[in-house]
């Protein structure tokens, strides 16, 4: 009997639809700072997104907080953090696919970072982009 309802939650479980997650649920922290650098990642899909729309936005955000806008690339827009007392520059890249905007932020080794400010300021970027409605 116990076995047959674990089946049976596991089956409604599995038959749910999926739900989009936040940009705080899908941050995640990758490397390590001493060997090879960390790589923090996020994503957030927006319904009706048009990529063209969402680029001019993100270029507003980005110049808005003081980045430099180096290059785009089809749906790929690439970033730079620049140094200042407290850090070096680093790269970020911000890709479209589709309804989902996925963002990389790249630290070299030696970079010491917070992932909770980095989370912060990570998702506060891509919780500005609205679709086109």
């Amino acid at each position: 009997m116990k076995r047959h309802l674990i089946l049976a939650l596991a089956l409604s479980i599995a038959s749910q639809p999926a739900f989009a997650t936040t940009c705080e649920e899908s941050f995640q922290k990758k490397g390590n700072m001493l060997v090879r650098g960390t790589t923090y990642t996020a994503s957030l899909t927006i319904p009706n997104l048009n990529a063209n729309h969402a680029l001019r936005q993100l270029r507003e955000i980005a110049t808005g907080r003081g980045m430099r806008i180096i290059n785009t690339q089809g749906n790929t827009l690439f970033l730079e953090e620049p140094p200042n007392v407290i850090h070096r520059a680093f790269p970020i890249t911000v890709t479209i696919a589709g309804n989902q905007v996925d963002i990389t932020v790249s630290l070299k080794s030696g970079s010491i970072s917070n992932a909770e400010i980095m989370k912060s300021e990570v998702c506060g970027m891509l919780n500005q982009l609205r679709d086109r409605s």
